[in-house]
């Protein structure tokens, strides 16, 4: 009898967009989404539903290419194709490891990965790990107005976004 895969749905989409609502009716569906999950706070008070130890990473990621998720026009074109990424590689194979090691359905939201998804592909691809794609789309004047008050950005930021 052959081994079932594993899946992992990714939610992703721009920051403000519905992700957080969208992982978290899926985690009550009884989709897992790890241990180490963000807090809830004063601008998403049912909860991200997102796993720290992939935000960490993700923020770590882009702060060793230089840029920031508000400033990722910045990345070089091929970034993906650095070796010396490898070491972030190699840790997000301990996090599904760590925060996932039995699940054979697991989900991951992070709207980083709308930018870093050529890293977490290859990854998976190399994992034999199946992947699901769900993009949510928000109006972009709705997603401006929510960044801008959340982040304090001025307006022409937000529209570069």
């Amino acid at each position: 009898m052959s081994e079932k895969k594993r899946k992992c749905i990714f939610v992703i989409g721009m920051h403000r967009s519905g992700t957080s609502a969208m992982a978290g009716a899926l985690h009550k569906l009884g989709i897992p989404i790890g241990a180490d999950i963000m807090a809830p706070n004063e601008y998403n008070e049912k909860g991200y539903f997102e796993n720290n130890k992939v935000y960490h990473l993700n923020d770590e990621i882009f702060a060793f290419l230089g840029v920031s998720w508000h400033s990722t026009y910045l990345m070089e074109k091929d970034w993906f194709d650095r070796d010396d990424l490898n070491p972030f590689k190699n840790r997000i194979k301990q996090i599904i490891a760590e925060e996932f090691p039995d699940d054979r359905l697991f989900l991951i939201k992070d709207p980083r990965i709308s930018v870093l998804a050529p890293i977490w592909i290859d990854v998976f691809e190399e994992m034999g790990i199946e992947m699901g794609w769900i993009i949510m789309l928000r109006h972009p004047y709705e997603v401006q107005e929510s960044l801008r008050h959340r982040e304090d950005f001025d307006t022409t930021k937000v529209s570069m976004l």
